[in-house]
């Protein structure tokens, strides 16, 4: 169930529009469909779909379901509730609308396809497959002899090719298909600029232990660059099993390693002994420019 090539629905004549937390629902659904985002509300088949959340994180829930057609699905809802008629909520609409739009312009086997966004039991949602081998760590706790580099890196490499920065790359933002293909997941960080839809400005936060340091900065902006940062934790990430800063609790801590006393993580050596490949390796997970995604 793709998404609508470009041209079938973009006038190259239309003036741009803007969502802003200004709009409401209806505005913002309507903006999404006109700019090719496929509304699948009546799709989804309720009752097959759990009751509860199988994983949640700090802006939103998945449950499983199912589509009417029997296709198995994730659904990602923000907690934007209907009834939550305030400031905070028009302003997570805008997000959860900014992310749908990025996710929607993105295709390519190593990024999770979107389905389409939908109003789900009073929020609204994005919909995805089913990824049957959940999170990277996890799939690389299973499957020691993966490839660990590359399966990243050409989702990331795709998304700079298409103008957007993904803005929270990190072992688990990588999910792993059925049939153990890499995808990229997660863009509500994710910057680009486009000619037909715009945001008004939303702040965003970098997840510390992945985040450049100019992220971590009051002023700091998403790149490119930072996204191979990223790229380069994440790499340390699936070498070791453990996250970066591993002895770091607080992000205070980690923000405070980065930001004040520059460090970065230190080697592993237990798996980067002291050899040309692991050196070579070990420069690989500190590169910090755009051009480096194309070597792995």
């Amino acid at each position: 169930m793709p998404f609508l090539k470009s041209s079938h629905w973009r006038n190259p004549q239309r003036k741009k529009s803007t969502i802003s937390s200004q709009l409401d629902k209806s505005d913002v659904f309507e903006l999404l469909v006109s700019n090719g985002c496929r509304d699948i509300t009546s799709d989804i088949d309720p009752a097959r779909c759990t009751l509860y959340p199988v994983s949640n994180g700090g802006f939103g829930d998945i449950y499983e379901g199912k589509l009417r057609d029997g296709t198995k699905i994730a659904v990602k809802c923000l907690r934007i509730f209907e009834s939550t008629m305030d400031k905070r909520m028009n302003e997570n609409l805008k997000l959860a609308a900014r992310e749908i739009y990025a996710w929607s312009r993105c295709e390519h086997l190593n990024v999770v396809p979107l389905l389409g966004f939908s109003f789900f039991r009073g929020q609204i949602a994005m919909v995805s497959p089913w990824m049957g081998n959940g999170p990277l760590p996890h799939y690389l706790q299973r499957n020691k002899k993966a490839d660990r580099f590359g399966i990243i890196a050409e989702g990331l490499e795709y998304l700079h090719s298409i103008k957007l920065v993904h803005g929270d790359l990190k072992g688990g933002n990588v999910l792993i298909s059925t049939d153990g293909v890499a995808k990229l997941i997660d863009f509500g960080n994710t910057e680009g600029n486009d000619r037909f839809l715009e945001f008004t400005p939303a702040r965003i936060t970098p997840t510390p232990r992945w985040a450049a340091p100019e992220l971590l900065e009051e002023m700091g902006a998403y790149s490119s660059a930072a996204d191979v940062y990223a790229l380069g934790m994440t790499f340390l990430e699936a070498i070791t099993n453990k996250l970066p800063f591993p002895d770091l609790k607080s992000d205070n801590a980690i923000i405070s390693k980065v930001l004040i006393k520059k460090e970065i993580p230190s080697r592993p050596l237990s798996t980067l002994p002291d050899r040309v490949y692991a050196d070579t390796l070990w420069s690989l997970c500190n590169k910090r420019d755009q051009e480096d995604t194309c070597f792995i």
